[in-house]
């Protein structure tokens, strides 16, 4: 057990049906970002977290990266 690490695992792949919502809920914006944004940044931020790992619906993937990732250099 000589690789102790802290993984954090966010998992992201909601529809956002009980907020009744056409999108997943973590992409609507919250202050000046989507809120994934915010909560990716904590886990970027602490220096306990050694690897975030996130985890989105089936066919998200390239609009994550395009309006989360990379606009906030995530």
């Amino acid at each position: 057990m000589g690789d102790d690490r802290t993984v954090a695992v966010v998992p992201a792949a909601g529809k956002g049906l009980r907020m009744g919502l056409p999108e997943n809920k973590v992409y609507l914006t919250l202050v000046d970002r989507p809120v994934l944004a915010h909560t990716l940044a904590v886990f970027e931020e602490c220096p306990e977290v050694d690897e975030v790992v996130l985890v989105v619906a089936d066919g998200e993937e390239d609009f994550c990266r395009r309006e989360v990732l990379r606009p906030f250099k995530l």
